[in-house]
């Protein structure tokens, strides 16, 4: 797994005013989540999403927004189009989007790729 960078919001600075949040970047090599960088969303009905991979080597990756189910699992929330290049691409969710929510990703083949994503949250 790569060497990304989460930062955390308080749930303060989230009701305040909807704020873009950086939930991974880095590259990475194998299956993984942002998990250590959940974000709390539970003030937000709304979330705009931007994924931006900018080196690519394996075969495929899949890239999906999940939430926290009142379980304890991880459920999908929405997911990006199978990369298998360097793309750019936006997916906008105006629905629930639970408490919690992070970045997870199913790499196949070999190889890094070095991606950032970003969550865009209103009210």
């Amino acid at each position: 797994m790569g060497s990304g960078i989460n930062l955390a919001y308080s749930k303060q600075e989230l009701e305040l005013h909807g704020i873009p949040v950086l939930l991974y970047a880095g590259a990475i090599s194998g299956d993984g989540n942002s998990e250590a960088g959940q974000v709390y969303v539970g003030y937000f009905k709304e979330g705009n999403f931007y994924l931006d991979v900018t080196a690519f080597a394996p075969t495929s990756v899949a890239f999906t927004i999940e939430t926290k189910g009142p379980d304890g699992k991880w459920y999908t929330l929405v997911s990006f189009t199978s990369v298998t290049g360097v793309t750019k691409e936006m997916k906008i969710l105006a629905a629930n989007l639970g408490e919690y929510i992070r970045l997870a990703w199913d790499h196949t083949g070999t190889g890094a790729v070095t991606f950032s994503c970003y969550g865009y949250f209103k009210k």
